[in-house]
């Protein structure tokens, strides 16, 4: 600008907007749903992230730019950012015991299971000994009697079952 007499001079300004990307990943079987809805997000902006565990699967933990185990976990967008959630299979613990003399196997044989795995439990008596029956994990209850043998636990809980041997005399 000359100044060869007195002048009025503006400027003006253009806001520029600044995005960051948000990468969501899981790890195990699950999914992540983020409120708003995108893939870049103006500085600032504050995004929900919601974990779903998939059948079977329960929700962990986060890593990245969010931590923790609290579901849904919140993320302010001042950067791009990456997170991770993690998902486990859900197990559950089959306590198998004996009343009297004999043995029980199990197949597939271990102490927990994944959500949903079917147990074949086998009863062995011991010379001189019959199988009776089954209470607990068959049947759900503690007070229900199975006889069949061997017998199948759907694992959808934790479960005790008991083998009972007779004598044959």
């Amino acid at each position: 600008v000359m100044m060869n007499a007195n002048k009025s001079v503006t400027a003006y300004f253009v806001a520029t907007t600044i995005t960051y990307t948000l990468t969501v990943s899981t790890s195990g079987s699950g999914s992540v749903a983020k409120s708003p809805s995108a893939t870049s997000y103006s500085s600032g902006t504050v995004v929900t992230l919601t974990a779903t565990a998939a059948a079977g699967y329960k929700f962990d933990h986060w890593t990245g730019a969010a931590s923790g185990t609290t579901n849904p976990a919140t993320v302010t967008m001042d950067a791009s950012k990456t997170v991770t959630a993690y998902f486990i299979p859900i197990t559950y613990t089959l306590t198998v015991s004996t009343s009297g003399s004999g043995s029980v196997s199990k197949s597939p044989s271990a102490t927990t299971y994944a959500s949903g795995t079917v147990v074949v439990l086998t009863a062995t008596p011991a010379s001189g000994y019959k199988f009776d029956h089954w209470t607990g994990g068959p049947t759900g209850g503690s007070m229900t009697t199975v006889t069949n043998n061997p017998v199948t636990v759907t694992m959808n809980a934790n479960k005790t079952v008991t083998a009972y041997f007779l004598p044959t005399s």
